[in-house]
């Protein structure tokens, strides 16, 4: 029940972000991913993830270019959530910034309760957006991907929509 209630918080609200220190450069088959935000992600100070955007030319990604090149988000849970969950609130957030019609959201959800797994707190789950496409992985092990074009980008505007909720968070992440 609080899970469920820290959630709606996290939906509902603002957060608060703190900037933390750049960690060791994320190491991807054989690509190098410089770390270019490390960010914390709190509501009423309960941390709920550690979010980074890394990429493999240590440059920063305005939004106008960022879907131009390769880039990983690295969300590391400070939470409990279930898969289920995390799909709802998935969807939830790309309704914010899109219109979607009913047999594009049950497309989504089909598609993202196939790769989210219930994430445990410590669990990291990778986002690697490669060739217009998103590979993920949950502790270090393929989960699943997104090969469409527009819903890679939509699932990514989550945190990098110029319009989003959590502008402090997306500016950082970016490095406006």
């Amino acid at each position: 029940m609080i899970k469920t209630f820290i959630l709606v918080i996290f939906i509902v609200l603002n957060s608060s972000i703190l900037k933390a220190e750049n960690k060791n450069p994320l190491i991807l088959e054989n690509q190098k991913f410089c770390q270019l935000s490390d960010l914390e992600f709190s509501i009423f100070k309960i941390k709920i993830y550690d979010i980074s955007l890394c990429n493999n030319e240590k440059q920063k990604l305005p939004y106008q270019n960022i879907y131009q090149k390769d880039f990983v988000i690295s969300i590391k849970y400070d939470i409990n959530i279930s898969s289920k969950k995390l799909t709802k609130t998935s969807i939830e957030e790309i309704k914010k910034h899109y219109q979607i019609s009913q047999n594009e959201e049950n497309f989504i959800e089909e598609s993202l309760n196939k790769i989210f797994p219930n994430v445990k707190k410590g669990d990291n789950i990778l986002a690697n957006y490669q060739n217009k496409k998103i590979y993920f992985k949950h502790n270090g092990r393929e989960i699943g991907q997104i090969n469409d074009e527009n819903f890679a980008k939509k699932f990514l505007d989550i945190w990098l929509h110029s319009e989003s909720e959590y502008k402090e968070m997306r500016e950082k992440l970016v490095n406006y």
